[in-house]
């Protein structure tokens, strides 16, 4: 093979980035960068479907009572005035009812965590069948697929578990008719500051509501809710990630200079300490004699670097 073609060959096979390599570590050009748009479904597989799915991240429109939660306040004469006028019904989008409570999502036919471990199982029976898979292997692969099951039955226990309906309204309406009365109360003593004063206690108040409804369901899209969409992410990069690369020799890393294996009271490498073991040719018996004291003096040497002693 000639060099000509030899360079063709190497220039043909990407450069996949090493596990200490960052993959944004690129050289930077002259051309100016066009504004990145995260969209990371289009790296998926682009497939036609007969019943296609919504997009993974789907958040609910962001209404005035997401952003300034005290605004739950002035919602019941909202939907009042949308229903009269006939524009909308309810608010927005039809996110909250008439007390500000943010209404359930319509229920999902399809369980597609479930379709998926149904598809692994399958495939792990056809690589049994096959002879593909040994089965030690299988038992662990099955105690995944067995353990990714179980926290997806967890999950789905929390997102469905509600509190009590009876705590929930009980709650809102003392908060609600203890708001509506309190201007009637401080009026005589706080004159004018009864407003801000008001408006501050529904601040405290409907905050406590907001909390209490946020705890009860932590996978939407607010702020303070579980990244979900972060956590399969970086599965998803890690996954390719871990397939770009071979599984490395043990050979290339273990017999090399670049290990030491008893550091550090014995700072040689493997391949010195194996073309040493050659030239001079000892009893086992005094080969692991002399590897315990090398193991003890590192012990010592240890505790005596690593424990801090106080002055």
């Amino acid at each position: 093979m000639d060099e000509g073609s030899s360079k063709e060959s190497s220039e043909a096979i990407p450069n996949l980035p090493m596990w200490q390599e960052s993959p944004h570590g690129t050289a930077r050009t002259s051309k100016p960068r066009k504004k990145r748009v995260f969209d990371p479904e289009k790296v998926l597989p682009n497939v036609q479907s007969a019943v296609p799915l919504q997009p993974a991240r789907n958040p609910p429109k962001e209404t005035i009572y997401d952003v300034f939660p005290p605004a739950i306040i002035i919602l019941p004469f909202h939907v009042m005035f949308k229903k009269l006028t006939g524009t909308r019904r309810g608010d927005e989008d039809g996110a909250r009812n008439i007390f500000g409570k943010k209404k359930e999502p319509d229920p999902i036919e399809s369980n597609i965590p479930l379709e998926i471990s149904l598809f692994l199982s399958s495939y792990m029976a056809a690589l049994m069948r096959d002879g593909l898979l040994t089965p030690a292997i299988a038992t662990g692969y099955n105690n995944a697929l067995v353990s990714m099951q179980d926290a997806v039955t967890n999950l789905q226990r929390i997102r469905t578990t509600p509190i009590p309906f009876a705590y929930q309204f009980h709650l809102r309406v003392s908060v609600w008719l203890y708001l509506l009365f309190l201007p009637l109360e401080i009026y005589t003593a706080f004159k004018w500051l009864t407003i801000p004063c008001t408006t501050f206690a529904c601040f405290l108040y409907l905050g406590f509501l907001e909390i209490g409804q946020e705890i009860e369901n932590p996978f939407n899209y607010d702020e303070n809710d579980l990244d979900l969409d972060h956590f399969c992410l970086q599965i998803q990069r890690e996954l390719a990630e871990i397939t770009a690369h071979p599984a490395p020799d043990p050979a290339s890393f273990i017999f090399t200079r670049f290990n030491q294996p008893f550091a550090p009271s014995d700072r040689r490498s493997a391949l010195d300490i194996l073309a040493e073991r050659k030239q001079h040719s000892t009893d086992d018996h005094e080969t692991i004699l002399g590897v315990r004291q090398t193991l003890v003096r590192n012990y010592q040497e240890i505790s005596e670097a690593t424990f801090r002693k106080k002055e």
